[in-house]
C-alpha cells in the first residue's frame, strides 16, 4: 500500500501501491504522473527532493512558499486524494497539512 503525507508544504510517498506487479501498476503509475507533473511547475530551486528507491519513499518540501506555490501543491493533493477514493486498498491518506483555504 502507498501511503502518502500531506504536509503544510511538502508531500512524503511510502511504498508500492500492489495493484499489479511493477512496471504494470496503474495506481503507482497515476500517483507518480500526478506528482512528478506537478514538480515541473515549480523553479527546481524552489524544492527539496529527497528519493530513495532502496526503501520506496519519495519526498519533496518547499523552500519557501508564496499562494501560488501552496494552490500547486494544493492541486496535487485533491488529484491524488481523487486517486486513492477510487483505490482506497491500495492507497492511504495522511493529511497533515491543515488544509489550505483559498
Amino acid at each position: 500500500m502507498l501511503a502518502i503525507t500531506f504536509y503544510a508544504g511538502g508531500v512524503k510517498i511510502e511504498g508500492h501501491a500492489f495493484f499489479a506487479p511493477k512496471g504494470d501498476d496503474i495506481v503507482c503509475a497515476a500517483i507518480s504522473g500526478i506528482v512528478l507533473g506537478g514538480l515541473n511547475w515549480y523553479d527546481p530551486k524552489d524544492l527539496s527532493i529527497q528519493r530513495s528507491e532502496r526503501n520506496n519513499i519519495f519526498s519533496f518540501e518547499l523552500k519557501n512558499s508564496d499562494y501560488d506555490k501552496l494552490v500547486a501543491l494544493q492541486v496535487i493533493q485533491t488529484q491524488i486524494e481523487a486517486i486513492a477514493k477510487v483505490y482506497p486498498n491500495y492507497i492511504k491518506i495522511i493529511d497533515n497539512s491543515r488544509k489550505i483555504i483559498i
